[in-house]
């Protein structure tokens, strides 16, 4: 009948996929396909007609409707009639097996046999038969069965003529009556071992592995013990394999369509082995299926245990599913576990990638804001000089340095007095950190000559004044004065203007002087649109990190001295409390003490 489906859905392929199909049998074609232990062809049908929406149902007998009322209001239906179950379990030093018969009501006969694997008792292995034939009928749909069992004690422990004193006998015993509840009606007999051969012929064959090859027993190998089952970690009511597991066991689907119709369709990569849900995987092995706290368990173990090495996201998820486990949000937990490691965030790599877009600042005219900074130590020069004041104009780049020995409050003003205000007026805001062009010059410049860096300081500062910048396109010295200043080497070896330069200029400087604030416009214009040039460069590479007042946050370490290459990179973490500017923070401690610098 299965081959008979899978011809059809072959021939009648554009129907089956555009309509819902409804399959009307009296055999269990339907439990058949949908069944754990099913193998060879029968798993290769039903992967593929698992794309298809087919629903089983039993057929019902074709009548008129008037013969159809007629009787069921004249004829009084019979009682389905019992189904007979002959069960018994043997145990020897050969091993432990369970033997079942199992009798329709039309006579025909059902044998299987059961390989233990465990070392039972004698009552426990009757026991186990007790529940093997119970789930058999159960599995064939029977509604009202009778057991038969040669053991004196099983049968009147479950009668409940006999007290149960044992543990592992209670146990089985509270199973047998928590699975029998599906059935209308059950009882258990006692019968002699002579009515009881054929069962006891199946046992014994189970126990000594010796399996039927007429294929007329149906033989599975019980690898855990039913109340060992019972004892495992239940799934959770709100696992996501609940659904699954429900409906590969009873056919059960939830209410919700479109919920049903995803849980029909996937059953074909999914088997119940042992009470355990597991996956087919595209490379071959069975994978677990995972839910709750056990999967945070499995991913932290294989990411920080004794065998983990801190993995990223996708190697985590790949390593996980290497060692034979699965569930849907795989990657997603992976990724998430790495996040959260603190071991991860402690020795992490350094971020280079700005975090807040740019935000430059705007010069409207010379001398309007200046750039300052504080660079050294350098090595120890004459009248023990090693820092170097800078002020660098934002609108001309004009640049002033002064080199100090030490920095006090009295030589900063003293060099804004004499060096800016004095010359260029008073400036409306003065900002900090802009010394590193003069510190890449004084290097290139000194080529080793350590100590002689003031005496080449002035040199240095010429050249930047002389030099036209890239923003303005223009020198720092013609948007000052108006004109270029001559260089030496227009001297050493003579230029044009050099040759043609009047003795009275007076009149030229004037007029350079009247169109200088027209020169300063067209620097202006040329340095916004280098602005935004550079803005739509730099936002290029921005990873927005939008932190509040309350994140934890980690520090990069300030290394002092030699570091090795084991410490941490990080530390923390702290707590951000007031927000300064776009991308700086005030931090604080576990304590509560507030860092000094933001």
């Amino acid at each position: 009948m299965a081959l008979a489906l899978v011809v059809t859905a072959r021939k009648l392929r554009p129907y089956f996929l555009s309509h819902p199909i409804i399959v009307l049998t009296n055999s269990p074609l339907g439990r058949i396909m949908t069944h754990s232990e099913v193998s060879g062809r029968m798993i290769k049908w039903n992967v593929e007609l698992g794309e298809y929406d087919i629903e089983y149902k039993p057929r019902v007998a074709i009548k008129a409707q008037a013969l159809s009322d007629f009787l069921s209001e004249m004829i009084q239906p019979a009682a389905e009639e019992r189904w007979r179950v002959f069960v018994d379990g043997a145990s020897c030093l050969a091993g432990c097996g369970v033997g079942v018969v199992i009798i329709s009501p039309s006579g025909e006969k059902i044998k299987l046999a059961v390989k233990i694997d465990s070392r039972v008792t004698n009552n426990e292995a009757e026991y186990e038969a007790v529940l093997a034939g119970i789930r058999a009928t159960r599995e064939i749909g029977a509604a009202r069965i009778i057991l038969y069992s040669d053991s004196q004690l099983i049968t009147q422990q479950i009668k409940g003529a006999y007290e149960v004193k044992d543990d592992r006998m209670l146990k089985y015993l509270h199973l047998i009556k928590a699975q029998a509840e599906v059935f209308v009606d059950w009882s258990i007999e006692q019968i002699p071992r002579e009515e009881n051969g054929e069962a006891d012929a199946l046992a014994k064959m189970a126990a000594s592995l010796s399996e039927d090859r007429t294929r007329e027993v149906l033989f599975i190998s019980l690898v855990v013990l039913a109340i060992e089952e019972e004892e495992m970690l239940p799934v959770p009511e709100d696992s996501w394999m609940v659904p699954l597991i429900k409906f590969i066991r009873n056919g059960e689907l939830p209410e919700e369509k479109a919920r049903a119709q995803k849980i029909k369709r996937q059953p074909p990569r999914f088997v119940l082995l042992n009470n355990v849900l597991y996956r087919r995987s595209f490379q071959g092995p069975l994978l677990k299926c995972l839910s709750g706290k056990e999967v945070i368990y499995v991913l932290r173990e294989i990411h920080e245990g004794c065998c983990g090495e801190h993995l990223g996201g996708t190697s985590l998820a790949r390593k996980a599913m290497l060692a034979g486990f699965w569930w849907p949000t795989l990657h997603h937990d992976s990724a998430r576990v790495v996040r959260t490691c603190e071991g991860c965030q402690h020795h992490s790599n350094f971020q280079h990638s700005p975090a807040t877009p740019m935000k430059p600042i705007w010069a409207s005219c010379p001398f309007d804001q200046w750039g300052m900074d504080i660079v050294g130590p350098f090595p120890v020069a004459q009248a023990q000089k090693k820092f170097l004041l800078v002020a660098v104009d934002y609108f001309s780049k004009w640049v002033e340095a002064e080199a100090l020995a030490k920095i006090t409050e009295r030589e900063v003003l003293k060099f804004l007095w004499k060096n800016i205000v004095c010359r260029f007026g008073v400036p409306r805001r003065l900002i900090s950190d802009n010394g590193r062009i003069i510190v890449q010059a004084l290097k290139a410049r000194l080529q080793g000559k350590g100590k002689d860096w003031v005496e080449e300081l002035p040199s240095v500062l010429w050249a930047y004044r002389t030099t036209p910048r890239a923003s303005t396109q223009e020198t720092p010295f013609s948007l000052v004065y108006g004109s270029e200043a001559i260089l030496p080497v227009e001297i050493g070896q003579t230029s044009a203007r050099v040759e043609s330069y009047p003795i009275n200029n007076e009149d030229s400087r004037a007029v350079e002087l009247d169109l200088l604030e027209e020169k300063r416009d067209q620097a202006m214009i040329r340095m916004e649109a280098y602005r935004v040039r550079v803005m739509k460069s730099y936002n290029k590479k921005v990873r927005v990190r939008d932190l509040q007042i309350g994140d934890l946050v980690m520090k990069k370490v300030n290394p002092a001295g030699d570091v090795g290459k084991l410490e941490a990179r990080w530390e923390g973490p702290y707590k951000i409390i007031r927000r300064v500017s776009s991308g700086s923070f005030y931090l604080e401690d576990a304590q509560g003490k507030l860092l000094r610098r933001p």
